[in-house]
This record gives structure tokens, C-alpha cells and sequence, in this order.
């Protein structure tokens, strides 16, 4: 396993991309399945009333009990789309304090993990100045830790955010296309964001996008085949445009933010109905009102026949092979029979003083089906080996023991 992984490294570090040309449907040939330029366009030439309005809610950083159990499990369990199959969510995985176990559920219930890098450091020159292999280390790497530690088959982790959405340019882009990597969701756009038809649609990076980049480093080469799921900018409480939940002015009480998530939910579904996405990180749910607005917004959207809350990958699958609002109960990519196969964990909770963590700090996690790592697992080191510059203090154990509920695993 870990050929593959210095392999992919490899593949990504060594990539070469063709500089992207302007992209014309007609001279270009670029027509999905395939390919798609960037634009407002509806697919398929459908008229806006034969269009399903796809909703995103996608979520960043870690797993954590108190994310899951308080705001993930209640919000979005017992939902369903008007086809009577169970909605669908993003969660935009990171490493440090992930239970990894509840990463698991969330895959078995059908909702798309993604990597949103193993660190999140906070450093933006970091992510502005990261090259092609530091790329891959952090979204690969975490793909990969997905499935070490959460028994996540890596090829259902088709989906990458960069942090803060600091996007990496040529050398990101170039990092998850060699990696096997579909798509990319890190875009925002405050131009293409417009309501009547100038809201935009996902598109490929066969040829040179158009679209406003006002932070990090966009893509300046071409990347067959690879999906950009833009993140088109809010308009808040202010008048200001906001790329998430966690950067609006959506007010102080639950209806400010009902209608907040209201009001430009409405500028998708009167205009060109193109994806709309609610993108936060979960933090945003501690302040009460903010969580029940949200909760509002949902409970809104079931007297829809024609709204459906799906994953990242079945809108590509969509934008791909458009299909009628009539059709869609015939719509493969959207049925109630998932090609998901639920994947076993047993728990393993693993406790590390200070000396067996590259933070110096005591770290825990909870993992599926893998004794504990002799030492914090960590970007370029993400099985847990103990580097040879540490002296531990004492002796990692070497077993651990399996149970059905938590098991908490000490190393002393």
C-alpha cells in the first residue's frame, strides 16, 4: 500500500499539462458527456421548467461526535428527494480530531466523503506557495487516510476542496488529475453568480476558464476531463456577495437566516435553476439560530416536486446526461439502489501523549478495523510510523483490541 502511495505522489509530481486554449462547443467539440465549456447555458437545451434545481450542502473539516450528533444525524437523516430516495450531502473530510468511525457511517448512509486536505494549517502562504507533491500529500494523502483509518474505498473518493479555498493552480490541478481524481469544488465566483440565466453550470478544464479567480491560484493549463463544481457567491443580509455560510451577514435570528438561504435559493430556481450550494463548516451551527434557520430552509424545500438535495457527483452525473424532471425516476444516477457496499468498523479509539504526535500535544482518534498507529499519523507520515528523529518516552503498545462499541487504547 505504500508503493501505491509513493507511486501516486510520483504520478502527480512528474504530471505535464497542455497550456488551455479558448473553448468553443462547436470548433472544439467539447460536448459532454466528456467535456463542457464553461457557461450559464442549461444542458441538454432544456427550457427551465423541465429542470430539476439541484441543492449542495456540503460540510469542511473534521468529523467529530458532537458535529455528528448534534447538528449531521439530526439535519439531514429521514430526508428524501421527491423520487422518495434518501438526499444526498458532501463532507469535505481533514485529518486532526476526524472520528473516523462516523466518517464511515456517513459513507454507509450514502452521503460522499471528499478530501479537504490531511492539515488545514492555517498559513495561507502555505496552500498559495504549495507545490505539485505538497498538493498531492495533502488531498491524496487524505484520500488515502480515508481508507486506512475509515475503510473508505479510495476509489469513492472521486472529490477534492482545497482549504480556505485557496486553490494550488496548475500544480493542484495537475496533483488530483494524475491521482484519479474526478472533480474539484474550491471556485468561487462572485461575477458568474447573477440571477436570470449568467448563473453557471459545472464545466470541464479541457480549455481555458473564463471564470473570476480572486483567490489563490486558478488553473491556467488544460486538465481533460476534469469537473469544476463552482462555487457561486451568496448574496447576504448586506448586499455583499459570500461564498459560505461562515463569511454572510444572515442576521441574528432564525428567520434572518431562513431567509437568507431563502432568498438566494429563489435566485437559482427563477433563473437557469444551476446547482445552489449552502458551503460552512460546522462551527457556524453553534450559534442557535443559525442551525434552526437552516433547519427551516430544509423543512422548506419538501413541498418541492422538482427540488432534489443531491451529491456533488450525481449533479455531474446530471450535467453529464441531462434528464427531464419527468424522467428522473428512470435516472440511474439518482435512484435509491446505490452502488455504495457498506463498509464494516470495528472501533479502535487510540490515545498519544505529546511525545508520540508531531504537534507535541496529546491527540486522540477513533479508527475502523486497524490497530492503533505507534505514532500520530500526520501529513508525510500518514501511517503512523515513528520518525527516526523521535525518542518516545516510553513504549508504544504494540496490539490492540477490537470491540462493536469504542475501545479506548492507551499508549503508556
Amino acid at each position: 500500500m505504500r508503493s501505491v502511495y509513493l507511486v501516486a505522489i510520483f504520478l502527480a509530481a512528474t504530471a505535464s499539462a497542455q497550456l488551455a486554449e479558448e473553448c468553443n462547443a462547436t470548433l472544439n467539440s467539447c460536448m459532454p458527456p466528456d467535456c463542457r465549456c464553461m457557461s450559464s447555458d442549461i444542458p441538454g437545451g432544456f427550457d427551465r421548467a423541465d429542470v430539476p434545481q439541484i441543492v449542495h450542502l456540503t460540510f469542511d473539516l473534521a468529523v467529530t461526535s458532537l458535529n455528528y450528533d448534534n447538528y449531521y444525524a439530526p439535519l439531514l437523516d429521514n430526508r428524501f428527494n421527491p423520487n422518495g430516495c434518501p438526499i444526498k450531502a458532501n463532507f469535505f473530510a481533514t485529518h486532526e480530531y476526524t472520528n473516523y468511525s462516523l466518517v464511515n457511517d456517513l459513507y454507509n448512509k450514502g452521503f460522499e466523503i471528499s478530501s479537504n486536505s490531511i492539515t488545514h494549517r492555517t498559513e495561507n502562504q502555505f496552500w498559495i506557495t504549495a507545490d505539485n507533491t505538497t498538493w498531492a500529500k495533502e488531498l491524496i494523502g487524505m484520500r488515502n487516510m480515508l481508507n486506512i483509518y475509515g475503510n473508505i474505498p479510495t476509489n469513492k473518493v472521486v472529490g477534492t476542496r482545497a482549504p480556505f479555498f485557496l486553490m494550488g493552480g496548475n500544480d493542484m490541478f495537475s496533483a488530483i488529475r494524475s491521482n484519479g481524481i474526478n472533480w474539484d469544488s474550491s471556485w468561487p465566483t462572485s461575477v458568474f453568480n447573477r440571477p436570470g440565466d449568467e448563473i453557471i453550470w459545472p464545466y470541464t478544464l479541457d480549455y481555458a476558464s473564463p471564470q473570476d479567480c480572486s483567490i489563490g491560484r486558478c488553473p491556467t493549463e488544460s486538465f481533460p476531463g476534469t469537473w469544476v463544481s463552482p462555487l457561486i457567491d451568496m448574496i447576504d443580509i448586506n448586499g455583499n456577495p459570500c461564498a459560505t455560510l461562515d463569511t454572510c451577514a444572515v442576521g441574528s435570528t432564525n428567520t434572518s437566516v431562513f431567509n437568507h438561504l431563502k432568498d438566494n435559493f429563489e435566485r437559482h430556481y427563477n433563473g437557469s435553476r444551476a446547482p445552489f450550494g449552502i458551503y460552512l463548516q460546522p462551527g457556524w451551527f453553534q450559534t442557535l439560530s443559525n442551525y434552526q434557520g437552516y433547519k427551516m430552509f430544509l423543512d422548506s424545500l419538501d413541498i418541492y416536486d422538482d427540488v432534489y438535495i443531491t451529491s456533488i457527483s450525481q449533479a455531474i452525473e446530471w450535467v453529464k446526461n441531462p434528464a427531464k424532471i419527468v424522467d428522473l425516476p428512470n435516472f440511474a444516477p439518482w435512484q435509491c439502489t446505490d452502488p455504495v457496499t457498506p463498509q464494516r468498523c470495528i472501533q479502535y479509539t487510540c490515545a498519544y501523549p505529546p511525545d508520540l504526535t508531531p504537534m507535541n500535544s496529546e491527540r486522540y482518534m477513533t479508527i475502523c478495523n486497524s490497530a492503533c498507529p505507534a505514532y500520530y499519523p500526520w501529513y508525510d507520515n500518514i501511517y503512523g510510523e515513528i520518525p527516526t528523529t523521535v525518542e518516545p518516552t516510553s513504549t508504544p503498545a504494540a496490539t490492540t483490541i477490537p470491540s462493536t462499541a469504542p475501545t479506548t487504547v492507551k499508549f503508556l
